[in-house]
């Protein structure tokens, strides 16, 4: 049975303090004291300064940007495809389903994103008014050696360094795919 995001969600709460050491008030009460201030980069403190895995920082950093009574995956999900963004949604379903070929992996649902983590974060995709940005690691751009991605900032992540917009699912071409392909693979 396949599990979803929340089934994820829970589990990782319902095992945090038995894998760290530390309920999930203890960890926010942490990034409240110590934690720099953007809240972009609590997941990669959390990450490099105390070694939790990607699920573990991405709990941690959902409860507290968005509170624990306050997320609700399939609210947050259903508002990325909404109103005039309905349209993207056949995009993200092609790319969820071939995503399910490539092997384990996790979406995480956010407030402004979607995050595709492998072993770790490798695309996040964001629905906006102009269509489906797709960001990437540079790296898996070179690695495919694909010119359409172009070079941006502030998608949410230091790694996340090239982006191309997509409006219809017929964009996902072979070309594209190889891209989020290789930074899987790099992840």
């Amino acid at each position: 049975m396949t599990k979803t995001s929340a089934d994820l969600d829970e589990a990782t709460l319902r095992n945090l303090q038995k894998n760290t050491g530390k309920t999930v008030q203890q960890w926010m009460d942490l990034i409240l004291q110590s934690a720099p201030k953007e809240q972009k980069d609590h997941l990669e403190w959390l990450k490099k300064k105390h070694g939790l895995g990607s699920g573990e920082a991405m709990i941690i950093t959902k409860m507290i940007n968005y509170g624990v009574a306050d997320y609700d995956p399939i609210k947050l999900m259903k508002s990325h495809f909404n109103g005039e963004k309905d349209y993207q949604k056949p995009i993200f379903d092609k790319i969820a389903a071939v995503l399910k070929n490539w092997g384990p992996h996790k979406i995480a649902v956010n407030k402004t994103s979607l995050s595709l983590i492998h072993n770790h974060q490798f695309a996040i995709l964001k629905t906006t008014k102009s269509g489906m940005i797709i960001g990437v690691p540079g790296a898996a751009v070179k690695s495919a050696k694909n010119k359409d991605f172009i070079s941006t900032k502030n998608l949410g992540s230091d790694r996340i360094t090239h982006k191309l917009i997509v409006n219809d699912v017929s964009e996902l071409l072979t070309n594209v795919l190889q891209v989020l392909k290789a930074s899987y693979d790099m992840s």
